[in-house]
């Protein structure tokens, strides 16, 4: 059910343009040898540098060569841009930087994809309609619902997957279309302040987390998720919980409702094993 694996390999090292590279041909040679594609993930960990190298066209063309030459240099066969924090004030900046780097895996032969949010009017600095004729695939990252709200709510729930997936649709080809589901669970604790925090799991470490609290998980079917809520002293926790059944939910309604071109998962490791039965199927 996986054909390409997507390590994160690039980060901008400062802002003279260098790219800190961990890349590995060892790594793409075995990954091929197992039938699989390798697209290294270009991540922007230092939000500040992103901005300060998008905005000077030579620092600009200058990456571009360096992480193209890589990728040539051990075999990768494309590329996953996943620069989460554009801003409106260079966002033509990173379109731009878009267009240069599909001339350039156009010209090698190589695969381009972005990651982006749900596309509302507040993040249409990413021009995903314009990514959507530059790119081989755009990916959705569809989670982190209520991240940033100040409300609690669930992380990746049936509603907003179909809600990202219709706004994503009506900007993008739908056959490029990736759909991305998280592995990771997301607890909330909501202090007697008021003041609210929250935190990720492995699927496992969320389960035994319940166990160690004696709390049961209920199953939510609108949200097609697992929810607990419990009290620490003043605090409140409430969490929605990922198990192998949500991966089935999520990946019934992105199959039987679209045309994807396909469907994405973060993070390998975070999942219990026989999730991997579950893709399978599809």
């Amino acid at each position: 059910g996986i054909n390409v694996y997507c390590p994160t390999w690039y980060f901008l090292q400062d802002t003279d343009g260098t790219v800190d590279k961990i890349s590995d041909a060892y790594y793409v040679e075995r990954a091929h040898e197992d039938g699989y594609q390798v697209w290294a993930l270009f991540s922007d960990e230092d939000y500040d540098r992103v901005e300060y190298v998008l905005t000077h066209t030579s620092l600009r063309l200058s990456i571009i060569d360096e992480v193209v030459n890589d990728m040539l240099e051990k075999g990768i066969d494309g590329i996953n841009i996943d620069f989460e924090r554009i801003m409106s004030a260079y966002g033509n900046d990173f379109i731009q930087f878009i267009r240069e780097l599909s001339i350039r895996c156009r010209k090698e032969g190589l695969y381009l994809s972005v990651d982006n949010y749900t596309p509302y009017e507040y993040n249409a600095c990413y021009h995903i309609e314009e990514q959507s004729r530059l790119c081989d695939y755009v990916i959705i990252m569809a989670y982190d619902d209520y991240l940033g709200s100040g409300e609690i709510g669930p992380n990746s729930s049936l509603p907003f997957i179909r809600e990202a997936m219709d706004l994503s649709i009506s900007k993008v080809d739908e056959n490029k279309l990736v759909a991305a589901l998280p592995f990771y669970s997301r607890f909330w604790t909501r202090e007697s302040d008021g003041t609210l925090s929250r935190t990720e799991y492995t699927m496992r470490n969320a389960w035994d987390l319940l166990e160690q609290v004696g709390v049961d998980a209920d199953w939510d079917p609108e949200y097609g998720l697992y929810y607990a809520s419990y009290d620490i002293g003043s605090r409140e926790v409430t969490g929605w919980l990922e198990y192998t059944d949500t991966i089935q939910a999520k990946l019934d309604l992105v199959t039987g409702s679209y045309n994807l071109g396909g469907f994405a998962f973060w993070q390998l490791g975070q999942e219990f094993s026989a999730v991997w039965d579950v893709i399978a199927t599809y």
